[in-house]
Protein backbone atom coordinates (compact mmCIF):
# COMPACT_ATOMS: atom_id res chain seq x y z
CA UNK A 1 0.00 0.00 0.00
CA UNK A 2 1.56 3.26 -0.93
CA UNK A 3 0.69 6.26 1.18
CA UNK A 4 1.02 9.82 -0.27
CA UNK A 5 1.38 12.85 1.43
CA UNK A 6 -0.30 15.80 -0.57
CA UNK A 7 0.53 19.37 0.96
CA UNK A 8 -1.09 23.21 -0.44
CA UNK A 9 -4.84 21.37 -0.85
CA UNK A 10 -6.50 22.55 2.68
CA UNK A 11 -9.69 23.40 1.02
CA UNK A 12 -11.74 23.75 -2.32
CA UNK A 13 -12.16 27.31 -1.37
CA UNK A 14 -9.77 28.34 -4.08
CA UNK A 15 -10.93 27.17 -7.37
CA UNK A 16 -7.59 27.25 -8.87
CA UNK A 17 -5.55 25.51 -6.18
CA UNK A 18 -8.68 22.86 -5.75
CA UNK A 19 -8.46 21.82 -9.19
CA UNK A 20 -4.99 20.98 -9.25
CA UNK A 21 -5.36 18.91 -6.05
CA UNK A 22 -8.42 16.94 -7.28
CA UNK A 23 -6.12 16.10 -10.88
CA UNK A 24 -3.31 14.92 -9.09
CA UNK A 25 -5.14 12.64 -6.74
CA UNK A 26 -7.44 11.09 -9.23
CA UNK A 27 -4.78 10.59 -11.53
CA UNK A 28 -2.08 8.65 -9.33
CA UNK A 29 -5.74 6.70 -7.85
CA UNK A 30 -6.03 5.46 -11.77
CA UNK A 31 -2.37 4.88 -12.04
CA UNK A 32 -1.42 2.51 -8.53
CA UNK A 33 -5.49 1.55 -8.67
CA UNK A 34 -7.76 2.94 -5.91
CA UNK A 35 -7.11 -0.18 -3.74
CA UNK A 36 -3.11 0.01 -3.67
CA UNK A 37 -2.80 3.79 -2.33
CA UNK A 38 -3.65 6.17 0.17
CA UNK A 39 -3.62 10.10 0.11
CA UNK A 40 -2.78 12.24 3.20
CA UNK A 41 -4.13 16.06 2.55
CA UNK A 42 -4.02 19.09 4.88
CA UNK A 43 -7.66 19.38 4.56
CA UNK A 44 -8.49 22.43 6.77
CA UNK A 45 -11.46 20.50 8.12
CA UNK A 46 -13.41 17.31 8.00
CA UNK A 47 -16.25 18.90 5.80
CA UNK A 48 -13.11 19.57 2.95
CA UNK A 49 -12.83 15.99 3.20
CA UNK A 50 -16.27 15.10 2.05
CA UNK A 51 -16.35 18.36 -0.77
CA UNK A 52 -13.01 16.52 -2.02
CA UNK A 53 -14.81 13.30 -2.28
CA UNK A 54 -17.86 14.57 -4.32
CA UNK A 55 -15.54 16.04 -7.12
CA UNK A 56 -13.42 12.80 -7.36
CA UNK A 57 -14.46 9.19 -8.93
CA UNK A 58 -14.68 5.92 -7.55
CA UNK A 59 -13.43 4.77 -3.71
CA UNK A 60 -10.62 6.72 -3.16
CA UNK A 61 -8.70 6.67 -0.20
CA UNK A 62 -8.60 9.32 1.22
CA UNK A 63 -7.97 11.01 4.84
CA UNK A 64 -7.10 14.08 6.18
CA UNK A 65 -3.54 14.78 7.45
CA UNK A 66 -3.09 17.32 10.46
CA UNK A 67 0.29 18.70 10.47
CA UNK A 68 2.27 19.93 13.32
CA UNK A 69 1.78 23.40 14.84
CA UNK A 70 4.42 25.39 14.28
CA UNK A 71 2.29 28.55 15.41
CA UNK A 72 0.44 26.80 18.71
CA UNK A 73 -1.89 29.80 19.75
CA UNK A 74 -1.97 27.66 23.22
CA UNK A 75 1.65 29.04 24.55
CA UNK A 76 0.91 32.15 25.57
CA UNK A 77 4.98 33.07 26.01
CA UNK A 78 6.29 34.45 23.01
CA UNK A 79 9.66 32.53 23.60
CA UNK A 80 8.02 29.50 24.00
CA UNK A 81 6.19 29.94 20.43
CA UNK A 82 9.10 30.77 18.97
CA UNK A 83 10.74 27.31 20.63
CA UNK A 84 7.92 25.25 19.66
CA UNK A 85 8.00 26.52 16.30
CA UNK A 86 11.97 25.86 16.05
CA UNK A 87 11.58 22.52 17.75
CA UNK A 88 9.10 21.19 15.06
CA UNK A 89 11.11 22.97 12.53
CA UNK A 90 14.38 20.81 12.56
CA UNK A 91 12.72 17.85 14.34
CA UNK A 92 9.69 17.22 12.73
CA UNK A 93 10.21 15.78 8.85
CA UNK A 94 7.09 15.72 7.25
CA UNK A 95 7.66 13.34 5.15
CA UNK A 96 8.43 10.22 7.62
CA UNK A 97 6.14 7.17 7.11
CA UNK A 98 5.39 8.55 3.70
CA UNK A 99 6.24 7.34 0.19
CA UNK A 100 5.80 10.39 -1.76
CA UNK A 101 5.59 14.26 -0.55
CA UNK A 102 3.99 16.29 -3.03
CA UNK A 103 3.77 19.82 -3.00
CA UNK A 104 0.95 21.43 -4.95
CA UNK A 105 1.51 24.37 -7.45
CA UNK A 106 1.32 27.33 -8.34
CA UNK A 107 3.22 29.94 -6.44
CA UNK A 108 3.49 29.21 -2.72
CA UNK A 109 7.35 29.42 -3.49
CA UNK A 110 7.48 32.66 -4.32
CA UNK A 111 7.48 36.36 -2.38
CA UNK A 112 4.90 37.22 -3.73
CA UNK A 113 2.72 36.14 -0.49
CA UNK A 114 5.25 36.23 2.03
CA UNK A 115 9.27 36.77 2.21
CA UNK A 116 10.01 33.97 4.68
CA UNK A 117 8.11 31.35 3.83
CA UNK A 118 10.08 29.95 0.95
CA UNK A 119 12.75 29.55 2.81
CA UNK A 120 10.74 28.00 5.62
CA UNK A 121 9.21 25.34 3.30
CA UNK A 122 12.39 24.74 1.45
CA UNK A 123 14.02 23.25 4.74
CA UNK A 124 11.08 21.58 5.73
CA UNK A 125 11.07 19.72 2.33
CA UNK A 126 14.94 19.39 2.24
CA UNK A 127 14.78 17.62 5.49
CA UNK A 128 12.15 15.57 4.54
CA UNK A 129 14.40 14.54 1.05
CA UNK A 130 16.28 12.18 3.35
CA UNK A 131 13.31 10.26 4.20
CA UNK A 132 11.14 10.17 1.01
CA UNK A 133 10.66 11.57 -2.63
CA UNK A 134 9.86 15.34 -2.13
CA UNK A 135 8.27 16.49 -5.20
CA UNK A 136 7.21 20.27 -6.15
CA UNK A 137 4.17 19.68 -8.58
CA UNK A 138 3.24 22.39 -11.59
CA UNK A 139 5.09 24.97 -9.98
CA UNK A 140 5.84 28.65 -10.50
CA UNK A 141 8.87 29.77 -8.51
CA UNK A 142 10.44 32.35 -8.01
CA UNK A 143 11.48 35.63 -8.49
CA UNK A 144 13.50 35.34 -5.24
CA UNK A 145 14.91 39.05 -3.35
CA UNK A 146 16.01 37.92 -0.53
CA UNK A 147 19.42 36.39 0.28
CA UNK A 148 18.13 33.66 2.66
CA UNK A 149 15.42 32.43 0.42
CA UNK A 150 18.05 32.52 -2.56
CA UNK A 151 20.35 30.47 -0.83
CA UNK A 152 17.47 27.91 0.09
CA UNK A 153 16.73 27.57 -3.48
CA UNK A 154 20.72 27.26 -4.11
CA UNK A 155 21.37 24.75 -1.70
CA UNK A 156 18.20 23.19 -0.79
CA UNK A 157 16.19 22.69 -3.64
CA UNK A 158 18.39 20.33 -5.79
CA UNK A 159 17.57 17.06 -3.39
CA UNK A 160 13.69 17.96 -4.35
CA UNK A 161 12.19 16.51 -7.34
CA UNK A 162 10.93 20.22 -9.14
CA UNK A 163 8.22 20.34 -12.40
CA UNK A 164 7.61 23.53 -12.88
CA UNK A 165 4.46 24.75 -14.91
CA UNK A 166 6.27 27.22 -17.09
CA UNK A 167 9.21 27.99 -19.02
CA UNK A 168 10.06 30.72 -17.06
CA UNK A 169 10.67 29.45 -13.95
CA UNK A 170 12.88 26.54 -15.91
CA UNK A 171 15.05 28.98 -17.28
CA UNK A 172 15.10 31.08 -13.89
CA UNK A 173 16.20 28.37 -11.90
CA UNK A 174 19.08 27.15 -14.04
CA UNK A 175 20.35 29.96 -15.42
CA UNK A 176 20.58 31.95 -11.77
CA UNK A 177 21.03 28.82 -9.23
CA UNK A 178 21.87 25.57 -11.65
CA UNK A 179 18.69 23.98 -10.34
CA UNK A 180 17.27 21.77 -13.01
CA UNK A 181 13.57 21.85 -12.76
CA UNK A 182 11.84 19.89 -15.18
CA UNK A 183 9.28 21.58 -17.15
CA UNK A 184 5.69 20.32 -17.20
CA UNK A 185 2.49 22.48 -17.51
CA UNK A 186 -0.32 23.56 -15.51
CA UNK A 187 -2.05 20.70 -13.32
CA UNK A 188 -5.20 22.19 -14.11
CA UNK A 189 -5.00 21.84 -17.77
CA UNK A 190 -6.12 18.04 -17.31
CA UNK A 191 -9.83 17.20 -17.39
CA UNK A 192 -11.21 17.33 -13.81
CA UNK A 193 -12.12 13.75 -12.09
CA UNK A 194 -15.96 14.31 -12.89
CA UNK A 195 -15.57 16.53 -16.11
CA UNK A 196 -16.52 13.54 -18.40
CA UNK A 197 -20.26 13.22 -16.08
CA UNK A 198 -22.60 15.49 -18.94
CA UNK A 199 -25.70 15.55 -16.39
CA UNK A 200 -23.40 17.47 -13.94
CA UNK A 201 -22.42 19.98 -17.51
CA UNK A 202 -26.17 20.68 -18.53
CA UNK A 203 -27.55 20.75 -14.64
CA UNK A 204 -25.21 23.47 -13.95
CA UNK A 205 -25.84 25.41 -16.95
CA UNK A 206 -30.16 24.58 -16.23
CA UNK A 207 -29.69 25.79 -13.00
CA UNK A 208 -28.13 29.83 -14.23
CA UNK A 209 -30.33 29.47 -17.43
CA UNK A 210 -27.37 29.64 -19.63
CA UNK A 211 -26.64 28.27 -23.20
CA UNK A 212 -23.43 27.53 -24.22
CA UNK A 213 -22.42 30.02 -26.80
CA UNK A 214 -25.26 32.26 -24.96
CA UNK A 215 -23.33 34.40 -22.75
CA UNK A 216 -19.51 35.86 -21.64
CA UNK A 217 -18.07 35.25 -18.08
CA UNK A 218 -16.08 38.13 -15.63
CA UNK A 219 -14.51 36.80 -12.82
CA UNK A 220 -13.56 40.03 -10.60
CA UNK A 221 -10.54 38.63 -8.40
CA UNK A 222 -10.80 39.86 -4.19
CA UNK A 223 -6.79 40.08 -4.92
CA UNK A 224 -7.50 43.92 -5.16
CA UNK A 225 -8.53 43.72 -1.30
CA UNK A 226 -6.60 46.14 0.89
CA UNK A 227 -4.44 47.89 -2.19
CA UNK A 228 -2.34 44.80 -2.58
CA UNK A 229 -3.35 44.05 -5.98
CA UNK A 230 -4.37 45.99 -9.39
CA UNK A 231 -4.71 49.37 -7.74
CA UNK A 232 -5.40 50.73 -4.24
CA UNK A 233 -8.99 52.11 -4.59
CA UNK A 234 -11.74 49.33 -4.20
CA UNK A 235 -14.36 52.00 -5.86
CA UNK A 236 -12.18 52.69 -8.67
CA UNK A 237 -11.80 49.10 -8.87
CA UNK A 238 -15.18 47.99 -9.33
CA UNK A 239 -16.12 50.98 -11.13
CA UNK A 240 -13.89 49.75 -14.17
CA UNK A 241 -15.49 46.49 -14.24
CA UNK A 242 -18.84 48.25 -14.75
CA UNK A 243 -17.24 49.98 -17.22
CA UNK A 244 -15.79 46.91 -19.07
CA UNK A 245 -18.89 44.83 -18.95
CA UNK A 246 -20.47 48.57 -20.07
CA UNK A 247 -18.84 48.61 -23.02
CA UNK A 248 -18.37 44.61 -24.37
CA UNK A 249 -22.58 44.43 -23.35
CA UNK A 250 -22.76 47.01 -26.24
CA UNK A 251 -20.54 45.29 -29.23
CA UNK A 252 -22.76 44.57 -31.82
CA UNK A 253 -21.58 40.66 -31.73
CA UNK A 254 -22.27 40.51 -27.45
CA UNK A 255 -25.73 42.51 -28.14
CA UNK A 256 -27.66 39.43 -27.14
CA UNK A 257 -25.12 38.10 -24.66
CA UNK A 258 -25.97 37.32 -20.92
CA UNK A 259 -22.71 38.32 -18.39
CA UNK A 260 -22.20 35.48 -15.69
CA UNK A 261 -20.18 37.06 -12.54
CA UNK A 262 -18.52 34.09 -11.44
CA UNK A 263 -17.06 34.09 -7.97
CA UNK A 264 -13.60 32.24 -8.56
CA UNK A 265 -12.16 32.37 -4.68
CA UNK A 266 -13.53 32.01 -0.67
CA UNK A 267 -12.71 32.91 2.72
CA UNK A 268 -8.98 33.03 3.22
CA UNK A 269 -8.16 33.03 -0.41
CA UNK A 270 -10.85 35.91 -0.67
CA UNK A 271 -13.92 36.72 -0.61
CA UNK A 272 -15.47 37.15 -4.36
CA UNK A 273 -18.65 36.38 -3.38
CA UNK A 274 -18.58 40.15 -1.85
CA UNK A 275 -16.98 41.24 -4.76
CA UNK A 276 -19.58 39.67 -7.47
CA UNK A 277 -21.86 41.27 -4.90
CA UNK A 278 -20.67 44.95 -4.88
CA UNK A 279 -19.92 44.90 -8.94
CA UNK A 280 -23.55 43.81 -9.69
CA UNK A 281 -25.17 46.50 -7.39
CA UNK A 282 -23.40 48.82 -9.24
CA UNK A 283 -24.86 48.13 -12.89
CA UNK A 284 -27.48 49.90 -14.60
CA UNK A 285 -30.78 48.38 -14.67
CA UNK A 286 -30.79 47.13 -18.24
CA UNK A 287 -27.42 45.44 -17.52
CA UNK A 288 -28.52 43.87 -14.49
CA UNK A 289 -31.36 42.30 -16.45
CA UNK A 290 -29.04 40.37 -18.48
CA UNK A 291 -26.02 39.58 -15.71
CA UNK A 292 -26.14 36.24 -14.09
CA UNK A 293 -24.48 36.41 -10.75
CA UNK A 294 -22.96 33.46 -9.58
CA UNK A 295 -22.19 33.61 -6.06
CA UNK A 296 -22.62 30.30 -4.91
CA UNK A 297 -19.37 27.60 -4.17
CA UNK A 298 -20.34 25.80 -7.00
CA UNK A 299 -17.01 23.97 -6.47
CA UNK A 300 -14.73 22.83 -9.16
CA UNK A 301 -16.25 20.95 -12.15
CA UNK A 302 -19.48 23.15 -12.07
CA UNK A 303 -17.62 25.92 -11.95
CA UNK A 304 -14.91 25.08 -15.31
CA UNK A 305 -18.58 23.86 -16.48
CA UNK A 306 -19.80 27.94 -16.12
CA UNK A 307 -16.37 29.03 -17.65
CA UNK A 308 -15.56 26.39 -20.36
CA UNK A 309 -19.37 27.43 -22.32
CA UNK A 310 -19.32 31.32 -22.63
CA UNK A 311 -17.76 32.70 -25.58
CA UNK A 312 -14.86 33.95 -23.85
CA UNK A 313 -14.04 35.10 -20.04
CA UNK A 314 -12.15 38.11 -19.13
CA UNK A 315 -10.63 37.42 -15.16
CA UNK A 316 -8.24 38.52 -12.60
CA UNK A 317 -7.99 35.11 -11.68
CA UNK A 318 -5.67 32.62 -13.79
CA UNK A 319 -7.11 29.71 -13.01
CA UNK A 320 -10.50 30.83 -14.02
CA UNK A 321 -8.60 31.79 -17.43
CA UNK A 322 -7.05 28.11 -17.66
CA UNK A 323 -10.60 26.27 -17.36
CA UNK A 324 -12.14 28.82 -20.10
CA UNK A 325 -8.82 27.81 -22.11
CA UNK A 326 -8.50 23.90 -21.04
CA UNK A 327 -12.51 23.30 -22.29
CA UNK A 328 -11.16 25.54 -26.20
CA UNK A 329 -12.58 28.97 -25.07
CA UNK A 330 -10.50 32.44 -24.96
CA UNK A 331 -9.67 34.28 -21.89
CA UNK A 332 -8.16 37.83 -21.26
CA UNK A 333 -6.55 37.96 -18.40
CA UNK A 334 -5.46 40.77 -15.85
CA UNK A 335 -2.33 40.08 -14.64
CA UNK A 336 -0.87 40.43 -11.07
CA UNK A 337 2.21 38.10 -10.76
CA UNK A 338 4.99 36.53 -13.79
CA UNK A 339 2.95 33.34 -13.63
CA UNK A 340 0.63 34.63 -15.94
CA UNK A 341 3.15 35.11 -18.33
CA UNK A 342 4.45 32.06 -17.91
CA UNK A 343 1.50 29.50 -17.96
CA UNK A 344 -0.84 31.80 -20.19
CA UNK A 345 1.51 33.62 -22.14
CA UNK A 346 4.60 31.06 -22.60
CA UNK A 347 2.78 27.56 -21.89
CA UNK A 348 -0.37 28.31 -24.11
CA UNK A 349 0.85 30.74 -26.32
CA UNK A 350 -1.57 33.43 -25.63
CA UNK A 351 0.30 36.16 -24.78
CA UNK A 352 -1.58 38.74 -26.49
CA UNK A 353 -4.54 38.29 -23.97
CA UNK A 354 -2.29 38.69 -21.14
CA UNK A 355 -2.53 42.46 -19.72
CA UNK A 356 -0.23 43.33 -16.80
CA UNK A 357 -3.14 45.21 -14.73
CA UNK A 358 -1.19 45.49 -11.64
CA UNK A 359 -0.72 49.11 -12.06
CA UNK A 360 -2.78 51.65 -10.24
CA UNK A 361 -2.43 54.19 -12.69
CA UNK A 362 -4.43 51.89 -15.39
CA UNK A 363 -7.28 51.96 -13.12
CA UNK A 364 -7.59 55.52 -11.58
CA UNK A 365 -7.42 56.83 -15.22
CA UNK A 366 -9.90 53.95 -16.74
CA UNK A 367 -7.14 53.04 -19.34
CA UNK A 368 -7.90 49.55 -18.32
CA UNK A 369 -11.04 49.88 -19.70
CA UNK A 370 -9.88 50.22 -23.34
CA UNK A 371 -7.26 47.58 -23.07
CA UNK A 372 -9.35 44.75 -21.89
CA UNK A 373 -12.19 45.75 -24.63
CA UNK A 374 -9.47 46.47 -27.58
CA UNK A 375 -8.38 42.35 -26.05
CA UNK A 376 -12.05 41.19 -26.61
CA UNK A 377 -12.44 42.75 -30.36
CA UNK A 378 -8.79 40.71 -31.42
CA UNK A 379 -10.84 37.30 -29.71
CA UNK A 380 -13.55 38.28 -31.61
CA UNK A 381 -12.17 39.46 -35.05
CA UNK A 382 -10.65 35.52 -35.33
CA UNK A 383 -12.75 33.39 -32.85
CA UNK A 384 -12.87 30.28 -34.64
CA UNK A 385 -9.47 30.05 -35.63
CA UNK A 386 -7.91 31.27 -31.93
CA UNK A 387 -10.27 28.21 -30.63
CA UNK A 388 -8.74 26.30 -32.84
CA UNK A 389 -5.16 26.87 -31.93
CA UNK A 390 -6.49 26.81 -27.69
CA UNK A 391 -7.46 23.67 -28.35
CA UNK A 392 -4.53 22.32 -30.17
CA UNK A 393 -2.27 23.40 -27.93
CA UNK A 394 -4.42 22.54 -24.69
CA UNK A 395 -3.59 18.81 -25.86
CA UNK A 396 0.16 19.62 -26.15
CA UNK A 397 -0.16 20.39 -22.49
CA UNK A 398 -2.20 17.68 -21.29
CA UNK A 399 0.22 15.43 -22.85
CA UNK A 400 2.84 16.92 -20.40
CA UNK A 401 0.88 16.67 -17.43
CA UNK A 402 0.40 12.80 -17.91
CA UNK A 403 4.41 12.20 -18.68
CA UNK A 404 5.28 14.08 -15.06
CA UNK A 405 2.21 12.23 -13.36
CA UNK A 406 3.75 8.73 -14.98
CA UNK A 407 6.93 9.91 -13.80
CA UNK A 408 5.97 10.76 -10.19
CA UNK A 409 4.27 7.45 -9.78
CA UNK A 410 7.36 5.72 -10.76
CA UNK A 411 9.43 4.27 -8.86
CA UNK A 412 12.79 5.70 -8.09
CA UNK A 413 15.28 6.74 -4.81
CA UNK A 414 14.48 10.06 -3.01
CA UNK A 415 16.66 12.91 -3.27
CA UNK A 416 17.71 14.19 -5.87
CA UNK A 417 21.92 15.40 -6.79
CA UNK A 418 22.82 19.05 -7.09
CA UNK A 419 23.64 19.57 -10.69
CA UNK A 420 27.20 20.37 -11.75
Amino acid sequence: MKRILIEHFQSLDNYGTGMMGLVTVQALADRYGTAEVEFHCDFADAATLEAVRRELRGDVRLYRHEPADYYTASITNIWGRRLHRLFHLFFSPEGRGFDRLIVLGGDDISEYYSKIDPCVNLFKKWESSFLTRVILLGQTLGPFSTLYNQLAVRYLMPRLEVYARDRVSVDYLRDNFRVNASLSADLAFADLPLQGDRTIESAVLERYGLERDGYFTVVVSAGQRGGKYYCQDAADYLDCYRDIIGSLAQKEALADKKIVLLAHTFGRYGDETEYVRKLYDRLPGALKERTVPVMDKIFQTRARFVLGNGLFTVTGRMHAAVSTFQMGRPAVCLSYSTKFRGVIGGSLGQDDLVIEADDNALWHSRRIVALVCDRVDQVLAEYRERCERIGSRVKELQRQVAVTLDEISSERPAGRKPVQ
